[in-house]
């Protein structure tokens, strides 16, 4: 399984991020002209077995110093004014994350697995529920069960989100890896992330 699925993420992995390379120059572009800073970030999150990586996305947030002061405060919402209405539309359909196709070819993530947390909240919430470190033992993926079932927005009780992901980690298989790609077209755009 662990060999199919890296194939699976590789192969995948190469051909969206080659199909959706014009899409993610325009918005490169677009992001440059809007907020005149670097258009791609890098996030430390935690992955496979604790491990910290270097997560990409394109840049969203105004890189004002209050903005970046206040981005410890919490995530970003829907109304938020750290943001413009261009970042917003990419965070609404996920495209921000498009350069995370990089982070699964390099192996760092998968396509599909837990969401990659930030490293203080993965020591917050590991205090707060015991199973949490579980969701550690796979790499963290793109999308997951919690994405597909509407679990991700920031308001959404931890638990359930942990509950969810635990299914996945215990029950992996190659068809469910494949089920969930095959549906988080749709949940982007029925789900909201704020």
């Amino acid at each position: 399984m662990k060999a199919l699925e890296r194939m699976a993420d590789l192969a995948l992995a190469i051909v969206l991020f080659i199909f959706s390379a014009p899409i993610l120059l325009v918005i490169l572009i677009i992001t440059k002209l809007q907020l005149r800073c670097n258009v791609i970030f890098t996030d430390t999150r935690i992955g496979k077995d604790g491990k910290p990586f270097g997560m990409y996305k394109v840049t969203t947030m105004k890189p004002t110093p209050e903005n970046l002061a206040m981005r410890k405060l919490g995530p970003i919402k829907k109304n938020d004014p750290r943001i413009t209405r261009f970042s917003r539309f990419l965070r609404r359909y996920s495209l921000d994350e498009l350069p995370q196709f990089v982070n699964v070819i390099k192996g760092e993530m998968s396509l599909v697995g837990p969401r990659p947390e930030l490293p203080h909240l993965v020591e917050y919430w590991s205090n707060q529920l015991p199973a949490y470190r579980q969701r550690l033992q796979v790499l963290p993926g793109i999308t997951g069960l919690a994405q597909i079932k509407g679990l991700r927005k920031s308001n959404i009780d931890p638990e359930k989100r942990l509950e969810q992901d635990m299914r996945y980690v215990e029950g992996k298989s190659f068809w469910l890896y494949l089920w969930i790609i095959l549906a988080t077209p749709k949940a982007v755009i029925q789900y909201e992330v704020w």
